[in-house]
């Protein structure tokens, strides 16, 4: 069997082409068994191996597991004087209407629906809780920004180590 470094294809003995790319290389069959049903890439002198994909940056994994936990509290949810309260992206825009709408109707209190179950609120509390829900979210990204400078500053060595479950807000 043949192998083209430049097309890192096969090429039969026993086929006909209409051309064949000038870099063939004789391939011992033990090797062509070997490599067959794997993805293969030219090793040194143009000999086929089997492609190992790189590993991946163990900066870039780290900052991915630090953004993930960032969104999994960002909208975790909070507790805001007994009351737990939604943080998703939804809830955020939900309680800034509520507060744009019910100022701008004169409406004095709202039913409210908690993760802890429905309360009546004043507008003066849902605005109390979109404040508290937003500095948590500042808080997240604070944190995340935080973590991310850490590691970027962190020894190579060090990076196995790093916790990326510290240092958030509760």
């Amino acid at each position: 069997m043949k192998f083209s470094p430049s097309t890192i294809g096969w090429y039969a003995d026993f086929q006909s082409y209409p051309s064949l790319p000038p870099d063939l290389i004789d391939v011992p069959d033990e090797i062509y068994r070997e490599l067959q049903g794997k993805q293969i890439e030219a090793g040194p002198g143009g000999m086929p191996r089997e492609y190992v994909p790189p590993l991946p940056d163990p900066r870039v994994a780290l900052k991915a597991a630090v953004t993930a936990k960032r969104w999994e509290i960002e909208t975790g949810g909070i507790a805001i004087n007994g009351i737990r309260v939604s943080t998703t992206r939804e809830s955020q825009n939900t309680i800034a209407n509520a507060v744009t709408l019910a100022a701008a109707a004169g409406v004095e209190e709202v039913d409210f629906k908690a993760e802890s179950g429905w309360v009546k609120l004043t507008i003066a509390q849902v605005t109390a809780i979109g404040a508290a829900i937003g500095l948590h979210q500042q808080a997240c990204y604070s944190a995340e920004r935080a973590h991310h400078e850490a590691i970027d500053a962190l020894a190579e060595e060090d990076l196995a180590g790093y916790d990326v479950n510290a240092g958030w807000p509760t």
